[in-house]
Formats: structure tokens, sequence, C-alpha cells
């Protein structure tokens, strides 16, 4: 009967708050991870440790926090490849994108703001009284006035 090895990828610490450290071989998993388009928080999962942890032993870790970024960097370099092989191939939309990522270039100007506002003055009329608000909003026909002389509502 053989033992099984089991390739420790994350260790705990002893001290106080027992904080996680990422292992060699854990760290190539790490960058290989990132290099393939993996979060952080999937990394972090596939390690057996919370996003939280993942970025606190990285943040202990120099070597931890090279992997990391030479995964993403691996990630970027590669996308950034393929996006410029397709504007080279005529792909005008990569290549415009491609333009403004990288080179910062803008299609047009930025657009200055007038130093001269607008001055614009609503005049309100003062507010009704009780007595001017109920007659302007009531529709019950005056008594008083025979029926079909205009009563200035028809046009």
């Amino acid at each position: 009967m053989t033992a099984k090895r089991v390739l420790a990828l994350v260790t705990r610490g002893r001290g106080p708050g027992r904080p996680y450290s990422v292992t060699g071989p854990g760290r190539e998993v790490a960058e290989k991870m990132l290099a393939n388009g993996c979060s952080r928080a999937t990394v972090a999962a596939a390690l057996g440790i919370s996003e939280t942890a993942f970025a606190a032993a990285a943040g202990r870790d120099p070597e931890l926090a090279t992997a990391i970024e030479r995964g993403d960097g691996a990630l970027e370099t590669e996308l950034v490849g393929h996006l410029l092989q397709h504007a080279r191939d005529g792909n005008v939309t990569a290549a415009i994108f491609l333009l403004k990522a990288k080179r910062h270039f803008r299609d047009s100007t930025p657009v200055e703001p007038k130093t001269d506002k607008p001055n614009i003055t609503i005049n309100l009329p003062g507010a009704a009284s009780p007595e001017d608000y109920a007659r302007l909003i009531d529709v019950t026909p005056d008594p008083t006035k025979p029926k079909g002389q205009d009563d200035g509502c028809n046009a």
C-alpha cells in the first residue's frame, strides 16, 4: 500500500490571527490561473482560502505579489497581442480601441466649458388666496348665467 502525497498550496501560521502563507507550488498555481483569466476570488478558492486572506498573503509575501503581477501581465500581453493582430488584419474598431487604451488617443478635442453662463430669471406670480384657488378649480356651471351664454371658455 502506497501513501498518497498531497501537495500543500497553502500553510497556516502559528502566531496570533494565524495568517495563511502561499507555498511555492501555490504561487505557481496562482500565476497560471491569473494568466488564464481567472479572477483573484477564483484563485483564492482554488487555494482553499478567502479572497481577503489571499490579498493579505500577497501583502506579506513579495514572491506571491510578483507571481500575481506576472500572471496579470501575461494575460494582458496575450490579449493585447490578439487585439493588435485584429487591428493589423484591418479591424478598425480594434485599432481605435488600442489607440485609445494604450496611447491615450482622442478622436476629438476636449470641449472647453464656456465662461459666459446664461442668466435666466423666472418670475412666478404670488400665491392665490383660498377663495381665488377655489374659484379656479370649481367646474360646476354658474346658475346665475343663462344657458348658452358664452363664459369665455369657448374659443
